[in-house]
């Protein structure tokens, strides 16, 4: 709050739009590895926020009534087929198949909330006339509530650009890229925590050739670490940082924390969101077990239980050879 309330009071001493100062803020620290855990801290304000932003927007439209609505209509239509077009070439581009690059035009057609702020700029810089500003605050706003049914229509379009896909294969190239799809972006396995019992999991999946993901709550660990695994900074007991992750497509869950609240929380999130993904957890002490368990925990690994089969082992190495061995 403090590094976005800054940069718009600086960018308001030097004549520019505060907004606009905030807006760059924003870009820097969503380029910080602290941005996931910024945004689900952030969560709660949103729907505030939002409301405060829209109900500004919409009190400075005057959309007209009379014959220059179907202009505007005209305006807020060709921008989003424009936009669907440029969005669905540049994802073709990238190797995705027809479906999905129709998918993401269709999700991305709308003038974004920036445009706004842009517009209210140029406006007040007499950059732009004040029915040109009606005009295309009117054809955004447009776009804006025709977006939410265009987002529902696009999974049904691209399901029939698959089943045309499967009539023409020369059309698209969906099943084909499927495989390497899912296997960059799904079927990882999440490890919580990156401790020496979170760095043995993650070389056991990389000796594996299994793909996986870390979060930790210790900056200094994901900076010594991100060279080498690929791990984000985040508090897993938030539901956002989980849904960041792609828990919803993951392979397991592995909570490798020692503190037992903490894990208990991270369960009952993983589960509240994915209840077909297994959570395997780590529990330090025994009187812990049951509780993660009823937590919704599908394997459990017992430290207590381990260290004492491995004091064990090690007692009867000695008594038969007469000497310690090192683990």
């Amino acid at each position: 709050f403090a590094f976005c309330l800054g940069a718009a009071t600086i960018s308001h001493a030097a004549n520019l739009s505060p907004i606009l100062g905030a807006f760059v803020a924003g870009m820097l620290l969503a380029e910080s590895p602290f941005s996931a855990q910024m945004r689900a801290d952030l969560i709660p304000l949103r729907a505030v926020f939002l409301t405060l932003f829209f109900a500004s927007v919409g009190m400075m439209a005057d959309p007209p009534l009379d014959r220059h609505l179907m202009f505007i209509v005209s305006v807020a239509l060709a921008i989003m087929l424009g936009k669907a077009v440029i969005v669905g070439f540049v994802v073709r581009l990238f190797g995705q198949p027809h479906g999905i690059a129709i998918a993401t035009g269709l999700a991305l057609a709308q003038i974004g909330e920036f445009s706004f702020v842009l517009l209210e700029l140029g406006y007040r810089q007499g950059l732009v006339s004040f029915e040109t500003f009606q005009t295309l605050l009117s054809a955004s706003l447009l776009t804006l509530v025709v977006t939410p049914y265009a987002i529902a229509a696009a999974p049904r379009l691209r399901r029939f650009v698959n089943d045309l896909s499967d009539r023409f294969p020369f059309v698209s190239s969906e099943h084909a890229q499927t495989g390497l799809r899912g296997e960059s972006t799904s079927d990882r396995v999440i490890i919580v925590g990156f401790g020496p019992a979170g760095q043995r999991v993650a070389r056991a999946l990389e000796t594996s050739a299994v793909a996986f993901v870390v979060v930790d709550l210790n900056p200094r660990a994901v900076t010594a670490h991100e060279s080498a695994f690929p791990i984000t900074f985040g508090d897993a007991a938030r539901s956002e940082i989980l849904l960041n992750l792609g828990i919803e497509d993951a392979r397991a869950v592995v909570v490798t924390v020692p503190e037992p609240q903490t894990s208990e929380v991270i369960i009952r999130q993983s589960k509240r969101i994915a209840p077909h993904v297994p959570v395997i957890v780590r529990a330090r002490y025994h009187v812990h077990a049951p509780t993660l368990v009823q937590a919704g925990a599908d394997s459990l690994v017992d430290e207590e239980g381990l260290i004492g089969e491995q004091l064990a082992v090690e007692v009867m190495q000695v008594v038969h050879a007469g000497k310690p061995h090192e683990v």
